[in-house]
């Protein structure tokens, strides 16, 4: 759902926005992430033993467990794409509440400025720890407003740090219906509607892939489980896959399909919405 932009004077209006920020930010870059060293640790550690008990489940050698377990170096980055992916939707469900608290300030009779500082007290109130990203991010907005630097700038900033697609859309209504002298309010309440919307709808769709998701790990670790199975429960059945080269061949084959499989239901699940 794509939010109306009008006339070209507010489309220069809003590049006018986007290009007045260009100094460094010094808030927190949404669409990244740095790891600790003990996430770093703990991504080795974890991913490298799954690892290698995969590699010792289909070959029964702690030389293929071993050599396996180097696939742990690329646990981090799948592990920094997951904090990431749950930073930026926190962010995006918190904005919706900015909003709604910004257009109550407006509807009261604030000029835009002062709502951005009203609606970081009521925020302040609605999540209780202090560090909660929009609350952060209004304050901040509020108090580089008060040092004289212009809302639009403010904004954009905010903005590409944050990766969100709805914000952007917020910005280039925001900044245009302030350049050419609309109702603010009226502007800002039914952006928050359309806006408010249009992630409703995500909400939905996001909780039936998660839904998908679990179904599908579930099924993915299926195999492990049955090659476990059965060697625990008939040892002698699964002995001529172990110790040979025609054994180690078909559970090479097998492990390549498992991880292909993984793979092309992971890309399924990425679904942009």
């Amino acid at each position: 759902m794509k939010l109306p932009i009008a006339k070209p004077k507010g489309r220069h209006a809003v590049q006018s926005a986007r290009q007045a920020w260009s100094g460094p930010s010094e808030g927190t870059v949404y669409t990244a992430y740095n790891l600790s060293t003990t996430e770093y640790a703990l991504c080795f550690a974890v991913g490298g033993l799954v690892c290698f008990c995969i590699g010792y489940l289909f070959y029964h050698s702690l030389a293929a467990g071993l050599l396996l377990s180097f696939a742990a170096f690329g646990v981090p980055g799948r592990y920094r794409q997951m904090r990431v992916h749950k930073q930026m939707n926190e962010l995006r469900l918190q904005f919706k509440q900015g909003l709604h608290a910004l257009v109550t300030s407006l509807t009261a009779g604030r000029s835009i400025e002062n709502s951005f500082a009203a609606a970081a007290a009521d925020l302040g109130f609605l999540y209780s720890h202090p560090q909660t990203f929009i609350v952060v991010e209004f304050q901040r907005i509020s108090r580089r407003m008060a040092n004289g630097e212009t809302i639009e700038s403010a904004l954009a900033d905010f903005c590409r740090r944050s990766g969100l697609e709805e914000l952007s859309q917020f910005l280039d209504v925001f900044v245009t219906a302030k350049r050419t002298g609309g109702n603010m309010a009226e502007v800002m309440r039914r952006t928050s509607q359309m806006i408010g919307d249009k992630m409703e709808i995500q909400q939905e769709i996001s909780v039936q892939l998660a839904q998908r998701r679990f179904e599908s790990r579930i099924l993915g670790a299926a195999p492990l489980g049955v090659i476990g199975l059965l060697y625990w429960s008939s040892p002698d059945y699964m002995e001529p896959l172990y110790g040979n080269a025609a054994g180690a061949s078909i559970m090479t084959a097998g492990l390549a399909v498992m991880l292909l499989c993984w793979w092309l239901t992971g890309k399924l699940m990425e679904m942009k919405l």
